[in-house]
Parts: C-alpha cells; sequence; structure tokens
C-alpha cells in the first residue's frame, strides 16, 4: 500500500503516483485510466488527465502535468469564453459549470469554419480539423458526474465507458487501457446523435433545465429534464433526467397510481417481475407499488396459512383488488423430536407434539399448579378452579404463563423454546362458585400481558363452537388427546410433559362408572373421558385441554372440546381408577366469545 509498482515492474513510492510528474519511466504512474476518478482538494488545479497540483502551477510557462494541460488551459492565452458546458446544462438545479453565456461561446474552428451551434468539448468532432475537441480547448472543461470526462477533457455520455461505443474523440472511453479490449476499426462515419424532447407524459409533465425551452419533438445536443405528475399520480422512474448526445440517464419516467401495501404479519408478498408481458420471477415487493403490480401472496409457514385457494393480489386505479390475511395453523401436532403423562401409564411428550400446552405457575416460587391451552396469541384457556377461593378468584398478579415447554421446572435449561407471560386478566362465569356448586361453569379465559409469538413450538389449538360437529367429534371411541405434568402413580410430579390418548366415554357410563359420591360433579356442562386402566388426570393436571381430531382438506387438526376439571382422588392425589370430568367448551360459546 506504500509503495506503486510501474507497469514495466519498478516500484516507486505511493505518493508519486498522480502528482503530475513522471516518475516511472513508461510514465505508468500519470495516466488517464490511473488518475481519472481524483478528486482534488477545492483550491487544486487539476491536470485534465486527473492528478492534482497548487493552483500556482497554472501558466507559469513550465511543463507540471503530465499531459502539460496546465499550460495550454484557455486562461493561459487570455481566453475567459472558451468553455463546453453551458448555462442550460443543469442537474438537481445545481449548475455544471460557471456561469457562461453560450452565445458569447466562439462558433470559429482554428481553420475558420463557423460552427452552427457552440457545442465544443461534447465528445464529438464538429470543427472539420477536429480543433473542437482538442486538450488546448478542452483541458479545463467542466465534467460534473454523471458526465463522463475524456482524457483531453471533454464531456461524454455518462456511461460512454466500455460500452463499445467511441463517445469520445481521442477514444479514451474505450481504450484497451480501460476496457482490456480494442473495438474493431471504423469504416464509416455516422452522424453526430442529438437529443428529441419526448411528449409530455400523461398525467404530469417536465421542465427544461437553465434557460432554454423548447416543445416535444425539437432537438438539442444535450437537456435535462425535471418531471412531476398530477395528484393523486406519483411518478414511476428518475424525477430528473439527462440526455446527451442522444443517450437518456434513465428510462423515460411515468405518472401513475400507486397502492400502499399494508402488509401483515402473517403474509409474504412477492411481487412479479415482467417485462414486455414476459414472467421473469419474484421480487420482494415495497411499501407502495404502482399500478399493474400482480402479487403473489404466501403465508408464512409452518406457523400460518390460508383456508381457501390464495389468489393473486392486482393495483387496480389506487387499490388492491383484495387484501390477503392468513390464520394461524391450529390444532397441528409439532413434528415429534428431541424424544425423551397422566397417571403412571401415559408416555413422555415429544418436544412440539402439543404447541398449544401451556404450564400456569403460582408466585412466588414458580410453582406449576395447572396447565391451560392456546386459543389465540394473547389467550389461554384454563379451569376456573386454578384461580379460585372461597373468597372468590386470586390476584392476576400471582401467576405467570409458560408455553412452549416440555420440562416442568420454570427456568428448565432444555426448555430454550419456552415464552412466559404475566396475566393481565382472568375471567370466569358468573355461576362459578367453587365446589360451592360442584365446579358447574369451571373455566376461566387467561388475556395475557405478552403476546406469544407463534413458531413450531408455540401455536393454538383450533376452537369451533358448532353443536353438529362438536356432536360428531364427540362419539363413543372417539379418541382425544390429554397431557400434563400432574403427579403420577408414584405420588410425584412429573418433570416432563405427558401426553395420552384417551376415550370419549358418554355420560350415562361416567355416572355408572364413577363413585357415588362424585357424581355431584358430573354437572350439565360436563363431558366424561379416559379409562381405569391408570391412564388419568391428577393433581397438577387441571386446566388442560381435551382435544379431539378432524381432517381437515386433507390436515388433521385438533380442536378444544373439554377443559380437565374434576376426578376422583385418592390420598395420593391421583386416583389411575377412574375417568375424569371436563367442562364441555361449547356449553360455554357465549362466554368464551364475548372475552376472546
Amino acid at each position: 500500500a506504500d509503495e506503486f509498482q510501474c507497469k514495466y515492474g519498478k516500484c516507486i513510492p505511493a505518493a508519486g503516483r498522480c502528482n503530475g510528474t513522471a516518475e516511472c519511466k513508461d510514465g505508468s504512474d500519470e495516466t488517464f485510466v490511473l488518475c481519472r476518478n481524483n478528486t482534488c482538494p477545492e483550491l487544486d488545479f487539476r491536470c485534465t488527465y486527473g492528478a492534482c497540483m497548487n493552483s500556482s502551477v497554472r501558466c507559469n510557462g513550465k511543463k507540471d502535468c503530465a499531459d502539460n494541460s496546465d499550460e495550454v488551459i484557455p486562461l493561459c492565452r487570455n481566453d475567459f469564453t472558451d468553455f463546453n458546458i453551458c448555462t442550460e446544462r443543469l442537474i438537481d438545479d445545481r449548475q455544471l459549470s460557471r456561469a457562461v453565456d453560450c452565445n458569447n461561446l466562439r462558433l470559429k474552428c482554428d481553420n475558420g469554419q463557423v460552427l452552427k451551434e457552440p457545442t465544443r468539448c461534447d465528445g464529438h468532432v464538429d470543427c472539420e480539423d477536429g480543433s473542437d475537441e482538442t486538450l488546448a480547448r478542452c483541458a479545463e472543461a467542466e465534467c460534473v458526474p454523471p458526465l463522463f470526462r475524456c482524457a483531453y477533457g471533454g464531456c461524454a455520455f455518462p456511461k460512454a465507458a466500455c460500452d463499445g461505443i467511441e463517445d469520445c474523440a481521442d477514444g479514451s472511453d474505450e481504450s484497451f487501457e480501460l476496457c482490456g479490449r480494442e473495438l474493431p476499426s471504423k469504416t464509416t462515419t455516422t452522424p453526430k446523435p442529438v437529443c428529441t424532447l419526448p411528449p409530455q407524459p400523461q398525467n404530469g409533465s417536465y421542465v427544461m433545465g437553465g434557460t432554454v425551452q423548447g416543445v416535444p419533438g425539437q432537438t438539442f445536443s444535450s437537456f435535462m429534464l425535471k418531471y412531476t405528475c398530477d395528484e393523486p399520480y406519483e411518478l414511476l422512474g428518475a424525477s430528473t433526467l439527462f440526455c446527451f448526445n442522444g443517450q437518456w440517464t434513465e428510462e423515460l419516467p411515468k405518472c401513475v397510481r400507486f397502492c400502499k401495501l399494508p402488509k401483515h404479519p402473517t403474509v409474504t408478498y412477492l411481487c412479479q417481475i415482467s417485462g414486455d408481458d414476459v414472467f421473469n420471477g419474484y421480487r420482494e415487493c415495497d411499501e407502495k407499488e404502482p399500478e399493474g403490480t400482480v402479487v403473489d401472496p404466501q403465508c408464512r409457514q409452518p406457523v400460518y396459512y390460508y383456508p381457501g385457494n390464495l389468489r393473486y393480489m392486482r393495483c387496480i386505479d389506487g387499490e388492491w383488488d383484495q387484501l390477503i390475511t392468513c390464520i394461524p395453523e391450529c390444532g397441528r401436532l409439532g413434528t415429534p423430536a428431541d424424544a425423551l403423562l397422566l397417571g403412571s401409564q401415559g408416555r413422555e411428550a415429544r418436544r412440539n407434539e402439543l404447541p398449544w400446552h401451556v404450564a400456569i405457575y403460582r408466585r412466588p416460587h414458580h410453582t406449576q399448579i395447572c396447565s391451560g391451552t392456546i386459543v389465540k396469541n394473547d389467550v389461554v384457556i384454563s379451569a376456573a378452579h386454578c384461580f379460585w377461593n372461597v373468597r372468590g378468584l386470586h390476584p392476576v398478579s400471582n401467576y405467570v404463563v409458560a408455553a412452549g415447554k416440555l420440562y416442568r421446572t420454570w427456568n428448565h435449561p432444555n426448555d430454550s423454546n419456552a415464552q412466559t407471560s404475566d396475566i393481565r386478566e382472568i375471567s370466569v362465569p358468573v355461576r362459578f362458585q367453587g365446589s360451592a356448586t360442584s365446579f358447574q361453569d369451571d373455566i376461566s379465559l387467561v388475556k395475557l400481558v405478552s403476546s406469544l409469538e407463534y413458531s413450531v413450538h408455540v401455536r393454538p389449538v383450533c376452537i369451533d363452537f358448532d353443536f353438529n360437529f362438536d356432536s360428531r367429534q364427540l362419539k363413543v371411541f372417539s379418541v382425544g388427546k390429554i397431557a400434563g405434568w400432574g403427579r403420577t402413580a408414584s405420588g410425584n410430579f412429573s418433570e416432563v410433559l405427558r401426553v395420552a390418548d384417551v376415550p370419549y366415554v358418554s355420560i350415562q357410563d361416567c355416572i355408572s362408572d364413577t363413585p357415588a359420591g362424585f357424581r355431584v360433579y358430573i354437572t350439565s356442562d360436563k363431558i366424561c373421558a379416559g379409562y381405569k386402566n391408570g391412564t388419568a388426570l391428577c393433581e397438577g393436571d387441571s386446566g388442560g385441554g381435551l382435544t379431539f381430531p378432524a381432517r381437515e382438506r386433507g390436515t388433521i387438526r385438533y380442536y378444544l372440546r373439554g377443559v380437565a376439571s374434576t376426578a376422583v382422588n385418592n390420598q395420593r392425589l391421583c386416583n389411575e381408577a377412574t375417568i375424569t370430568s371436563f367442562t364441555h367448551v361449547v356449553t360455554h360459546a357465549q362466554f368464551i366469545l364475548e372475552h376472546l
């Protein structure tokens, strides 16, 4: 980095590069290609090929620039009008050159030829003797970006470098040193290209920069256009365009209506890329899209889905023909992974297996007391008695909810995907009075302070209040799923979530198969499920959801049908030889919908 290697191999100090003096024998340290992009300090003089020099070197009778441009500039011959950039050449309302009146520029070539217009130093030879495109004439021409500066000082089309066309009179824009290849020899002479003013845009207009004005169809060597649109139309394309020798810096813009795209977090929006009515793939959609844009909306899988057929969205006259919102993937069993409940016969759950199942903890020691079921990202359904004593509901500050858990311990190190939230509100039916009313209406809606973020580990169960659908699912021999961390046959709580498949039991069988003293708790809003073979709900399992599967458009989804309420106890707080009663969700449809 501290040295520069000359073309023939010798190394010189890096400071010797582009300093005006050729320190390499082959002059490779002072070339147009090497130095052309130099930016000189404001008070320095810039040699035409790019080297920066002290301003005092100008016109001092000595060659200080390698190309001698410091001694051939118009200033050295007291010529103050010989500039190629005129006042009408503007971009972004900023002049590209000194304020020189183009009408005062000399129109004569060195051989006496008179030009029709003062178009010197534009890369195209107009004088028969070529004197309008020389270092002497163009050394101090100002080529402010986006114009391309030729080696002799002329200003060419912004994209002139290596475009396969010689836009500079000396061919420096297509030189081998710059482009790494040579152009075929010229055999014909083409006429000088011109810029033609385009028609005014529909629903908008443009104005020319500077003092020169024209009408559509009129030709100029170069000009700048500034576009605006009428309300409510907006510009599609660049607002400022520059035409130089027939070449445009940008495509002509259009004034069109735009559609604001209210991006929903459940949807990925892919805009079609098309040209000449040919589909060329997709791009990410912007916040606003022009009229005619076609969007392919896709649900963010695997967390969200669309119950129907997703159709393309189209921007028409400033409005989308439809807006798509996807819904959470409810009731889908997670992909079993990391194989590691209820009663002694339930099996250990697999991570993600029941992503709607949550644990409810009591502060201050974060003791797991109940379970619950996610029905919305900020609502959990559980049992009312989990939060109740004889005096009524406990304060919400006593509890916290954790989702995405496999282990019962509050901060278990292997529960890396767990999400927790404080509780904002607990709602229970007005008639619920706990054991005083035999646990009638034993259901609660728990609203969370922090919304859960849906993922493969945390997703809602499906919930539906259609009585016919409910009846089809709750038939004898129908098998549902329950889960929990409750006590096992040994009397200890299970550290790992356990899940069991249990059959629905008719009310008649439920009453006949349970002890007489327990039948009072099989109230009118209860359903029953379970075995008498060691698979049962125990202390710590209350509030968990009883879910049953249904096939929907080829997908198995589980629907919440019951909330674990009561079971016959023994001294170990887990009687495996009994059926469990659940609060029937559909009978509390009005309560749930009012508080959901």
